[in-house]
């Protein structure tokens, strides 16, 4: 809940004007962005933890597979965590 609250505090200092409109997760309910947050942390863990794997390491496609799902978690993180900055404050 820690790490929650931070991010919420950085996600509501950091937002614009434009990043205040509706998002498309506005519709949904409170718990269910938050369910959505903690799965997509725990999807960003696997792909950070694939990036060890010397296998993965010696394929460079495969880096730049898990690179891309890196960055669509990222940016579906962000979006989900403004949301929720933006009920709480």
């Amino acid at each position: 809940l820690a790490r929650r609250h931070e991010r919420k505090l950085k996600a509501s200092a950091g937002r614009s004007a434009e990043a205040r409109k509706k998002s498309k997760h506005s519709w949904r309910r409170t718990e269910d962005i938050e369910s959505m947050i903690i799965g997509l942390e725990e999807r960003r863990e696997a792909l950070y933890s694939r990036l060890s794997d010397p296998a993965v390491t010696r394929d460079g496609e495969a880096v730049r597979a898990v690179n891309a799902d890196i960055a669509e978690v990222r940016d579906e993180l962000r979006e989900l965590e403004d949301e929720y900055g933006r009920r709480d404050g």
